[in-house]
């Protein structure tokens, strides 16, 4: 793991750690990391089976806490991907969307872009 993705990690722990998760409903999206970190309760959907960019989006549950790590620079829509979690959560939810920078392209499914400020 190079030295980039683990400060990225220790930041995103770190994040996580600043809300009252234990009490929260989570949904992570791609992954399954954060199942034993304590939320209140877990749910993992993965993309692109789960596709976050749908629409219309049809879902049925809504979380307090949405969690797409590294998922984003996957999509071809992210802003429609994005308007869709907001439709997840419950008012006053997080959203925890981290993308790559500095790490190398990887293309699974495709890797479609990278984010700065």
């Amino acid at each position: 793991m190079n030295w980039t993705r683990v400060v990225m990690e220790q930041e995103t722990e770190r994040l996580v750690n600043s809300v009252d998760y234990g009490s929260m409903s989570a949904l992570e999206i791609s992954g399954s990391k954060w199942r034993p970190f304590g939320f209140r309760e877990y749910t993992s959907l993965n993309y692109p089976e789960f596709d976050v960019c749908a629409t219309p989006f049809t879902h049925a549950n809504r979380y307090d806490f949405v969690i797409a790590e590294q998922v984003f620079e996957h999509l071809l829509w992210p802003y429609r991907a994005g308007r869709n979690v907001w439709s997840l959560l419950n008012p006053g939810g997080y959203f925890l969307l981290t993308t790559p920078f500095l790490l190398p392209i990887h293309d699974y499914p495709v890797d479609c872009s990278r984010w700065t400020e």
